[in-house]
């Protein structure tokens, strides 16, 4: 959920509309500020609590942003999105990779 989340901030970004993402960063990190103070000390589950908060407010920011990068039409859920691209499109990243690693 993390990554989708910082994929549909940047998504956003590109299109140049900065108020949606801070909207949804003001939502998901107000859910972890209501959850943290609950889950720790009320459920008493400590550090564990702070975690469990914290994956559902990154959640709730990535199906966010999922929901409204499909309702604007920039993303368009198909089964292509679930298929493997082919193993050639990946030559140019390995060769890219190879040149970082040579050099460090």
């Amino acid at each position: 959920p993390a990554i989708m989340a910082f994929v549909g901030f940047a998504a956003f970004r590109g299109r140049l509309d900065v108020v949606t993402p801070l909207r949804v960063s003001l939502a998901s990190q107000g859910l972890n500020l209501v959850l943290d103070p609950l889950l720790i000390f009320g459920a008493k589950m400590g550090v564990g609590g702070a975690a469990l908060a914290t994956a559902c407010a990154e959640l709730l920011s990535a199906m966010t942003y999922l929901f409204l990068l499909v309702r604007r039409g920039t993303l368009e859920l198909s089964a292509k999105l679930l298929k493997p691209p082919p193993l050639s499109s990946f030559a140019p990243l390995i060769v890219g990779g190879a040149g970082v690693l040579a050099r460090s």
